[in-house]
Formats: structure tokens, sequence, C-alpha cells
């Protein structure tokens, strides 16, 4: 984009989802705090940004140790449907690819129940709503994981299996594998 202020987002989100990665939560924290007052100007792809920034956030929440703030910041974050004429926009649609924030943060409340009903709705794509975004396999493997904790056996053999047919072609040096 040609945009300074959506060109600034898109540079200080991926940042934060490297700071996230590399553990450097205040980092991370000190440029979320200073992509939330620019939202409203961003001269372009304000509607996916936003949905961005929120998940990020989110996700930066449960990695604060705050899962009910996570929680509450990932289901009020408006979610935007997929457009095809969006063109190299598309990529930014299913970005972050970590979908289950809810899920995890239940798990991190010591709620492995409430974690197993998230990932079974992350799981099931609803045909009367507009979010579009990849499901990624490691979520059928995080379930049949809750699930073989919780004494969940059958769903759990259930849920290996697919994640194993869906990567069946996976690298082999993968640790779920």
């Amino acid at each position: 984009p040609r945009t300074p202020v959506t060109t600034g987002v898109l540079w200080d989100l991926a940042q934060t989802r490297l700071f996230l990665a590399a553990g450097r939560l205040d980092s991370a924290r000190a440029i979320v705090d200073r992509i939330r007052p620019r939202l409203d100007s961003l001269e372009s792809l304000k509607k996916t940004l936003v949905m961005i920034a929120g998940i990020v956030d989110a996700e930066l929440l449960l990695a604060e140790g705050r899962p009910d703030s996570a929680i509450h910041m990932y289901r009020t974050t408006p979610l935007v449907g997929l457009s095809m004429a969006g063109g190299w926009r598309a990529a930014l649609y299913s970005h972050p690819p970590t979908r289950d924030v809810v899920p995890r943060a239940f798990q991190a409340k010591g709620q492995p129940d409430s974690a197993i009903a998230e990932y079974e709705k992350l799981l099931k794509l609803d045909p009367q709503g507009t979010d579009r975004r990849l499901i990624s396999p490691l979520y059928h493997y995080r379930l049949a994981l809750l699930c073989e904790k919780s004494g969940k056996v059958e769903k759990a053999k259930a849920e290996y299996s697919r994640f194993l047919e869906i990567w069946k072609n996976a690298d082999s040096d993968r640790p779920e594998l």
C-alpha cells in the first residue's frame, strides 16, 4: 500500500508477531498500544487491519496471562468476510494464523470442556457466516490432546486420525508427528 498510516500499521503488526514469537511481551504491548489510536486513520484495508489488530491483541493478552481479557478482545473484534477481489490482500485475511485464542484461553483458565467446545466450533464451517479464514490442521491435534487428557478417548482418536489424514505428507520432523 502507498499510504503511510496503513503501511505503518502493517509494519507494526508484523513486528508485534515477531516480538510475540520471541517472548518479548513488553515490546509487543508497546507496539499494540501504538497501533490502536491509528486504526481510525487508516487509508485502506481498515476492516481487515482492525480485525488483525484485535486478534493480535487477544494473542498478546493471552501471552500476558490475561485469558479473560483475551477472550473478550477476540470475541468483540469484528470479523470481515473474504473478498475474492482482494488480490494480494487475500493473504492478510488469514493472518494471523492463530484463530484458536479462545480455546487456548479456556485451557489456560483450567476449563478443558470449554476449550474442547470452542475447538469444535472453530473446526465447523458455518455456511451462513462470513468467516472463511483458513483452519489450521493443528486445531485437530490440539483438540485431540485436550480430549485425551479429559478421558474422551474415542473423540481423541477421531481427531488424531483427522489430523494425520490432513498432514500425511507433512515433514516428518514436525513435533506433532
